[in-house]
């Protein structure tokens, strides 16, 4: 049956306005106007109705995942996190990680590593007390073989012997007695402020010494070997590196 709206005045005398559903306009006015209602006005309804609500899928009884979407399974576009190697990465970013990381030098207990400078005057130093020291002795043996001059044959063997092996072994005492000492560094290290150390920042063994002092021969071949410090990421010459030590500030 059709829907009209209808208005008009009521047997009270107030102005109504209502919807009513008749078979017809006409048949709606009569019956109003037979209940006392004056001025009537109809008109067709003509809302339109809403659309009906969809009804939910049918959910399959073997379906494992029942109302779930592949987004809900699988997560949105926007959920998905954008892979590291797209993620946008600023300038700075980009050129730290293009450059190449810098080694950076050691630092041992004791300090930070002595310049090949230092080193130089310092080992220059204990040269020329390590030349005094041998004319001093060799000059006391002088002395002696013109006091005992009664076998001239022995004393000249003697002095032979000594000549022979005495500055080398002057020299070793030098460097070893006192780079295994507490102190760690010979007269002309102490002079300049550095002094020699192992890998963990102590005194160094009189082998080790001993191995350093004899490893100067081979750092003494074309001076290579001294002048590896210059480039050498622990500033280490050669004969550091067979002994295992380090030259650091005092």
């Amino acid at each position: 049956m059709p829907e009209f709206i209808f208005r008009g005045v009521n047997p009270d005398g107030r102005q109504v306005k209502a919807k009513a559903k008749a078979s017809s306009r006409q048949s709606l006015k009569e019956k109003l106007e037979s209940k006392g209602w004056t001025q009537v006005a109809i008109k067709a309804n003509e809302t339109v109705p809403s659309p009906p609500k969809p009804r939910p899928k049918p959910v399959a009884e073997d379906d494992p995942f029942g109302d779930f979407s592949s987004d809900d399974l699988y997560g949105g576009p926007a959920d998905v996190a954008e892979p590291p190697s797209r993620q946008r990465r600023s300038k700075n970013q980009r050129s730290e990680e293009g450059r190449p990381k810098k080694r950076k030098k050691k630092r041992k207990s004791s300090g930070e590593y002595a310049s090949w400078g230092a080193r130089f005057i310092a080992y220059f130093i204990d040269l020329f007390l390590i030349y005094i020291l041998i004319f001093v002795v060799f000059f006391g043996l002088g002395m002696i073989a013109g006091m005992l001059g009664d076998d001239e044959n022995a004393v000249d063997s003697l002095i032979g012997v000594i000549a022979g092996f005495g500055p080398i072994v002057m020299a070793w005492l030098y460097f070893a007695v006192q780079q295994a000492s507490e102190v760690r560094a010979t007269l002309g290290k102490r002079c300049l402020g550095i002094q020699v150390v192992n890998s963990a920042g102590g005194t160094i063994t009189f082998g080790q010494a001993t191995g350093r002092f004899f490893g100067r021969i081979l750092s003494g071949f074309f001076m290579i070997g001294y002048l590896m410090p210059l480039w050498d990421a622990d500033s280490q010459s050669l004969h550091d590196k067979l002994a295992s030590t380090y030259v650091v500030d005092s």
